[in-house]
């Protein structure tokens, strides 16, 4: 399929409504080279990609560092009194029982949202900025035309995307974020701020031989934050 008829068909079956409110005879605050085109179908190159995965299990063993460095563990003192601090080594010998609660920093969970103190609170913020991170799609069709760009996420799942790179921030139609979209020096900058607390940047980069889209993104909870590259290569199916 061509790109210009990409463009058509994917507006047409996938998001007339948005494509009835595009305004006509407005020019973008924005606009990218007269040669750039996101238009096409992408799949992602798992070789030359950040692995989800690893990134998040990165951040999660940063969270327990930071955890156990900001609240290190507390064994009983001289004559068995507890609270006072350790030497760094856990206590043995009889009616030592290094698991009993109340002992702050011991236990035999290694998951950093199970802890307690100032963790507890950004627990499900933090588990929110992993999930978008996770749930990053492997396929994007792209459809941009001047004030607007269409981009559908992994066929499966029919989620589509409707941006003004106008840079404007505006709503989402579910009431749960907002979004600016804007090109900057040749680049699509896209971010949205979800109001779980959760701020994802993403850059849009195209080869100029379109031969390869680099979406660098960044999420960010007000705690952590996760920067990784996905590398797309075109799926071929634009070839007439």
């Amino acid at each position: 399929m061509r790109p210009r008829a990409l463009a058509i068909g994917l507006a047409v079956l996938v998001a007339p409504a948005a494509l009835a409110q595009e305004p006509s005879g407005e020019r973008p605050i924005t606009a990218p080279p007269p040669s750039l085109s996101l238009t096409g179908h992408w799949k992602l190159d798992p070789k030359l990609s950040d692995d989800s995965g690893d990134k998040v299990s990165e951040a999660m063993k940063g969270m327990q560092t930071d955890r156990d460095r900001r609240h290190p563990p507390v064994f009983p003192g001289p004559g068995g009194v507890p609270g006072h601090q350790g030497e760094g080594k856990v206590p043995t010998g009889p009616g030592i029982d290094i698991t009993t609660p109340g002992m702050t920093g011991i236990g035999v969970s290694g998951d950093p949202f199970a802890q307690g103190g100032s963790y507890r609170s950004s627990r499900s913020q933090s588990r929110a900025a992993f999930e978008h991170v996770l749930d990053l799609p492997d396929r994007l069709s792209i459809a941009q035309r001047p004030s607007l760009i269409l981009i559908r996420e992994n066929d499966d799942d029919g989620r589509v995307r409707a941006l003004r790179p106008d840079g404007a921030r505006v709503r989402s139609t579910n009431g749960e974020s907002e979004c600016l979209t804007r090109w900057e020096k040749g680049l699509l900058r896209v971010e949205t701020w979800h109001d779980d607390g959760v701020h994802v940047e993403e850059i849009f980069d195209l080869e100029p031989d379109r031969s390869l889209l680099t979406v660098t993104v960044l999420v960010d909870d007000g705690g952590s934050a996760i920067s990784l590259e996905r590398v797309f290569r075109p799926d071929g199916s634009d070839k007439s």
